[in-house]
């Protein structure tokens, strides 16, 4: 039931699978003089939210924060050259990273075989502290909002066993991460806002059957990456667009063959 730790300020190491398994651990401070960073130190923290690694640390271990399924944000410090396999395998809310190392230089957003997996489901790399995003909870579904909110992300239901019939989302939303509603297949219909520009791979894989899709304006056609893994195992009964579309494909099977179709401004018009 440890919640929270507060570690000795001269404290230089943490050893193997320390605090492996803590899953009520929601927060740690990792002392400035630490250099030793042990294989599964928190592995299967899953109430984790954050961690910042210190400058003196070199190498993070295999496993260290494997399964760490809250973690949203990660700071590398400056003296991290290494990170073990595996390490941020299974974090799916980890969508910010901060940088500070100049010898972790080949971190690409989605990249899920380097580098532990840190960057696996990064939708941000950032490499200043003061940039530093938060998690909202928002009508039950989790956001991450960056500084200047320029981006706002959804991570998906706060409560996993949502079981609500329609799912709507912040007017500010601009981004679905990948996986944010996998095997979540209770609601029926999905309301995408204006600002959504982008929707990760398998952010809605499940068993949709019955799920028909409102769409404001024309900002997902936009996003290049849409494809049938958004919807892998059922194309959607119904999907209606509002506002100023043009060019229309027939009988749309997932996101990428969407066509265009003319709509006059504040008009409903659905596909078939």
């Amino acid at each position: 039931n440890l919640t929270s730790v507060q570690l000795p300020a001269n404290l230089t190491a943490i050893k193997n699978s320390a605090f492996y398994n803590c899953s009520s651990l929601t927060s740690v401070e990792l002392p400035a003089e630490l250099t030793e960073l042990g294989n599964s130190a928190f592995n299967s923290c899953s109430s984790l939210e954050e961690v910042i690694v210190p400058d003196r640390v070199n190498s993070i271990g295999n496993y260290a924060f494997k399964s760490c399924s809250n973690l949203f944000s990660v700071t590398l410090g400056t003296g991290v050259t290494e990170i073990g396999e595996y390490s941020f395998e299974g974090c799916k809310n980890l969508v910010e990273i901060i940088n500070k190392s100049s010898q972790i230089n080949n971190l690409v957003i989605g990249d899920a075989t380097n580098n532990g997996g840190l960057a696996a489901y990064a939708e941000v790399i950032l490499d200043n502290e003061g940039d530093k995003g938060e998690v909202i909870i928002d009508n039950g579904i989790r956001y991450y909002k960056n500084k200047d909110e320029s981006i706002v992300v959804v991570m998906g239901f706060e409560n996993s066993k949502d079981s609500r019939s329609e799912l709507t989302f912040m007017e500010s939303t601009t981004r679905i991460r990948k996986e944010a509603f996998k095997n979540c297949d209770d609601f029926r219909t999905v309301i995408f806002t204006s600002k959504i520009t982008s929707i990760g791979e398998y952010a809605f894989d499940g068993h949709y059957i019955y799920l028909t899709i409102y769409i404001h304006g024309e900002g997902i056609y936009n996003d290049e990456n849409l494809n049938g893994k958004v919807f892998p195992k059922y194309s959607p009964t119904a999907i209606y667009v509002l506002k100023t579309i043009t060019e229309k494909v027939e009988t749309p099977q997932y996101f990428a063959d969407w066509g265009k179709h003319p709509v006059d401004e504040g008009e409903y018009v659905k596909f078939s």
